[in-house]
């Protein structure tokens, strides 16, 4: 059982069975970065500027959670000088700047000076980004899709949502490219999957045999066993405040 509170945007902590508090705080930097081991023609491989987004999680079960907000204030502040209004390709370690290694970077960084560290969260734009618990990343890709459905209980009744679908996926870090799964791999692999589901019916697709979240969940999941193999989580809003999750594979819970 996990409890978690939000009390602001940019902060707020979770508490599991053992009591242990994991707190977390999300901060802001504006640089400027391109990728320099891409395809030619890739669109990240021209210098362009992201406004990335760091969410920092600590866990402790002998702190109280505004003594975990102050230390991670501390660790991250000296980060935010070396990163805010930068070039990330500049900073020593960080040639290749992907979301992965930025991630990878911010862990070697903080762990230096912010004990209990936990996972370290890189948002590159609001629909993608990279965990990283100092052992493995797991990427995450947003997408929208705008469907109607009928009532399971009155089939005359036609309604509709605007869906948000999350996409996480755990691969190997690629040595030479510095990404585990480029990002937009993810939504041309899963675009065949988007085309039914966008701007459609869901209970003409036959193959969908329940339209509630879980049936949806569990259809994405047998639409996509073969085309992404990476994939072993998928989370699915039906509007901004509920929806479900689909975990396999690896059971640990991430955050987003």
């Amino acid at each position: 059982t996990i409890i978690g509170l939000t009390s602001t945007g940019y902060q707020g902590c979770v508490v599991d069975d053992d009591l242990s508090i994991t707190a977390w705080k999300r901060y802001r930097f504006e640089a400027a970065h391109k990728l320099p081991n891409v395809p030619i023609g890739h669109p990240c491989g021209t210098m362009h500027g992201h406004g990335f987004e760091v969410k920092i999680s600590v866990r402790d079960s002998s702190k109280s959670e505004s003594a975990l907000y102050e230390r991670i204030d501390a660790g991250w502040l000296p980060i935010q000088q070396i990163l805010h209004h930068k070039c990330l390709n500049l900073v020593p370690g960080l040639e290749n700047p992907t979301s992965e290694i930025i991630s990878q970077w911010l862990w070697t960084a903080l762990t230096e000076t912010i004990s209990g560290l936990d996972k370290i969260l890189v948002y590159e734009t609001k629909t993608c980004g990279c965990e990283f618990d100092g052992k493995d990343f797991r990427i995450w890709k947003d997408q929208t899709f705008e469907s109607s459905l009928t009532d399971k209980k009155n089939s005359s009744v036609l309604f509709g949502h605007s869906y948000l679908i999350r996409l996480h996926l755990m691969s190997d870090l690629d040595s030479i490219l510095g990404w585990t799964v480029d990002y937009g791999d993810v939504k041309r692999l899963f675009a065949p999957v988007y085309a039914q589901l966008d701007h459609k019916e869901l209970h003409a697709i036959a193959s969908l045999d329940e339209t509630d979240v879980a049936g949806i969940l569990k259809w994405i999941k047998r639409q996509t066993n073969e085309s992404i193999p990476e994939l072993n989580r998928l989370d699915l809003f039906d509007t901004p405040s509920s929806g479900a999750s689909l975990c396999w594979g690896d059971s640990s819970v991430p955050e987003y």
